[in-house]
């Protein structure tokens, strides 16, 4: 997921930002758990200008005990979201437009459904990979630790190593 204009405020563990996809501006609040992630949030134009600012630190530092759940958008965590935060989820990070495409010819027949079958497992797979990605740039930005360390760490197979380590290098 791509924030345009980002400002990164590392210390105290968030960024803003402007998601186009989304027509928002954003405010990205990494929470640190066993395992590190993102939450969204809804900021104005307003509060993206202060960035810096004593109030924007302490708004960002309440969403940390979800006090903002008004300008919650979505989670990393997928259990943290409800099903209208999953579609601004999807909307925000992934590109379906290849599942929704001739959908309706799939589901009419056997042949078609066992490939759009294949197709959502490709497109988890995919996914997911794109969570870990994530998930290490995190790790790697905030504990400042190297892509061995941050795969270490977090347990990654042998298999997805490869993958998250060519992805990174693009």
């Amino acid at each position: 997921m791509v924030l345009e204009n980002e400002k990164v405020r590392s210390e105290k563990l968030y960024c803003v930002g402007y998601l186009k996809k989304l027509g928002k501006y954003i405010l990205s609040q990494t929470v640190p758990a066993s395992a590190w992630y993102n939450r969204y949030y809804e900021i104005t134009k307003e509060q993206y200008d202060s960035f810096g600012s004593e109030s924007l630190d302490e708004f960002a530092n309440e969403c940390l005990y979800f006090k903002h759940e008004d300008k919650f958008l979505f989670s990393d965590l997928i259990s943290e979201n409800n099903d209208y935060n999953k579609s601004l989820r999807l909307k925000a990070k992934g590109n379906y437009k290849e599942l929704a495409e001739g959908l309706h010819h799939f589901k009419e027949t056997e042949e078609g459904r066992d490939i759009m079958c294949e197709s959502v497992k490709k497109y988890a797979e995919e996914y997911k990979t794109e969570d870990k990605i994530e998930t290490v740039k995190n790790l790697m930005t905030n504990m400042k630790w190297t892509l061995e360390q941050t795969l270490t760490n977090m347990g990654v197979s042998d298999r997805e190593r490869s993958i998250i380590t060519q992805q990174l290098q693009k």
